[in-house]
């Protein structure tokens, strides 16, 4: 240890000793930091998005030495001001997402508590309130914009993707679309799941042009422009202003189950969602899906 005093050199000495065996323990995440860590997640494919300011605070410190109270602090100074959402989705979730994959081998996990959220109505859409809209996207001449109002409505599409739609995903023989989700950042596609396809909504995209250069079943590539159309139309129609989230995935969701009595499972499994609870994914049996789509979002027939 070098230095002449016994009981500082014993101190040294079984701290190093400590360090070793933990190193022997734990591997190379005895010693591994935030920054190493933060990079295998996303070599892994984990989304990058939020991780920045992360790294660039914790990048040096070890995994093993982040503690919860450090997270916690670090979403108030890193976004002073904000909800507690933000803090949790900005910070504390990213950040767990990292220590529990570098802990993965070792058998560890870090549960990091949330910070409270505050539970607010928020507006929804309606089966009435997109007729509106898509009848005056119609008379405005938007005719893509109204078939990607009720795309989104009767999918529980994503905004995303719902704009970056090709064409090679349309089957409008089988009444079929497929939705690609992916990671953020730089993580890969995940999955895809295929939506049905009400029969308006099949005659809506059939009459669409097909002259994009990018093959864009709704010709916009911006959510910027999109919202942009949208809110003129809600304007000329005299339509609350909803978000394409309170229109589209948010009124898919309460008009399948709130309105309609259709059972979780179904409605989550039309929609694209992870099985609400285990016990619905296990024991619930969900309804023929293409009949209860058709049942809830078809109009008259024409």
């Amino acid at each position: 240890t070098k230095v002449k005093d016994r009981k500082l050199a014993k101190q040294i000495a079984d701290k190093r000793e400590q360090t070793a065996i933990k190193h022997q323990e734990l591997g190379e995440l005895a010693i591994m930091n935030f920054a190493t860590a933060a990079r295998r997640y996303m070599d892994d494919g984990g989304g990058a998005r939020f991780l920045a300011p992360l790294i660039r605070r914790f990048g040096k410190m070890r995994v093993l030495d982040i503690r919860p109270r450090h997270v916690r602090d670090a979403a108030r100074d890193l976004y002073p001001g904000r909800s507690a959402a933000t803090w949790n989705r900005q910070c504390i979730v990213p950040i767990s997402a990292v220590l529990n994959h570098a802990m993965e081998e070792s058998g560890r996990t870090m549960r990091i508590k949330r910070f409270p959220e505050r539970k607010t109505e928020r507006p929804v859409g309606s089966a009435e309130w997109n007729d509106r809209f898509v009848t005056k996207a119609t008379q405005m001449g938007e005719h893509r914009l109204a078939a990607y109002a009720r795309l989104i409505f009767t999918t529980g599409a994503r905004q995303g993707q719902a704009l970056k739609l090709l064409w090679e995903n349309v089957d409008l023989e089988n009444a079929v679309v497929r939705l690609w989700t992916r990671k953020t950042g730089r993580g890969a596609v995940v999955k895809c799941r295929s939506a049905i396809l009400t029969d308006d909504l099949v005659a809506m995209l059939a009459n669409l042009p097909r002259d994009h250069p990018q093959d864009l079943v709704f010709g916009i590539a911006s959510a910027r422009y999109a919202n942009n159309v949208c809110d003129r139309v809600m304007e000329a129609a005299g339509l609350p202003r909803l978000t394409s989230h309170e229109w589209g995935r948010h009124a898919f969701a309460t008009e399948m189950m709130v309105r309609n009595d259709v059972d979780p499972v179904t409605t989550a499994r039309s929609g694209g969602w992870e099985t609400p609870k285990l016990l619905f994914d296990r024991y619930a049996h969900a309804d023929p899906d293409r009949a209860v789509i058709n049942q809830v979002f078809s109009t008259r027939k024409q």
